[in-house]
């Protein structure tokens, strides 16, 4: 490679880089029936007695399918989907075996909740203990029907079922992979 495309090859990755820097950082920790849930990676917080505190969202699968579909349209988003298929595997992959086709859904929801403007059906602040597997609900704000539900009360501590949406939250966060 001669010197003159390694240094534009470098100030694509610095561009690349400075951009990802600012954008939110969702990722993809599983899906429900009608959800792809996502967690704050940027904003993982540790508490002082060595918990994690975390936001999580749920975006509607329908409204995700339909902002793919307007992305797909727009050269610019297009591009830009593309290339977060390319550029690193959805972390969800660390802890669950996903096939290709997965694998390019999860990197496309992922771009999608970073990128649009579409407004979750959930939002959930999560306590986690790493150590002892457990977690709780701290805040949730859901919309149903077009109404809002908001619950600030500390849910009761729940064990963490394996093969579970939160069994995925808890390895990602933790560091343990699943069995």
């Amino acid at each position: 490679m001669n010197h003159i495309a390694r240094l534009a090859l470098l100030g694509c990755l610095l561009v690349t880089s400075a951009i990802a820097a600012d954008a939110p950082n969702w990722t993809l920790f599983g899906w429900t029936e009608d959800t792809s849930q996502f967690f704050a990676m940027g904003d993982v917080e540790r508490l002082p007695n060595g918990n994690l505190q975390v936001w999580t969202k749920g975006l509607s699968v329908e409204q995700v399918n339909s902002a793919v579909d307007r992305a797909a349209k727009s050269k610019d988003d297009r591009g830009r989907m593309v290339w977060a298929t390319i550029v690193a595997e959805p972390a969800i992959s660390q802890v669950k075996h996903l096939n290709q086709d997965e694998l390019f859904n999860a990197a496309i929801e992922e771009d999608v909740a970073n990128h649009s403007d579409l407004q979750p059906v959930t939002r959930v602040l999560y306590e986690v203990d790493c150590s002892n597997k457990l977690m709780r609900a701290l805040s949730v704000y859901a919309r149903k029907n077009g109404k809002s539900e908001v619950s600030n009360h500390p849910g009761e501590w729940m064990h963490i079922p394996p093969e579970t949406n939160a069994a995925n939250l808890h390895a990602l966060l933790c560091g343990k992979k699943q069995q």
